[in-house]
């Protein structure tokens, strides 16, 4: 009972770690815009679009935990609930 609270546990703090990359890289395009133009399209124009698709893959990751987790809570009260 005790492995299978750590295992929920590692999911949803890799999930909040996603999320918390998620928004860091939304503050940093966002604080880029309301500098220097200049420096802010310099930026943007040498990263490409790493922090938006940064933004997007932690977004989609973070998801995909809360999700295994979900299912493996489900398939849990299932299978107790057989017994």
């Amino acid at each position: 009972m005790k492995r299978e609270h750590s295992f929920h546990i590692v999911l949803w703090v890799a999930a909040i770690t996603f999320t918390c990359t998620r928004y860091l890289c939304a503050a940093i395009m966002c604080a880029g815009s309301l500098g220097d133009r200049g420096t802010y399209n310099m930026a943007l124009e040498t990263l490409g679009p790493f922090l938006p698709v940064m933004a997007l893959m932690c977004l989609f990751g973070a998801l995909m935990l809360s999700v295994a987790d979900l299912v493996i809570v489900l398939r849990d009260r299932k299978s107790n609930k057989n017994k």
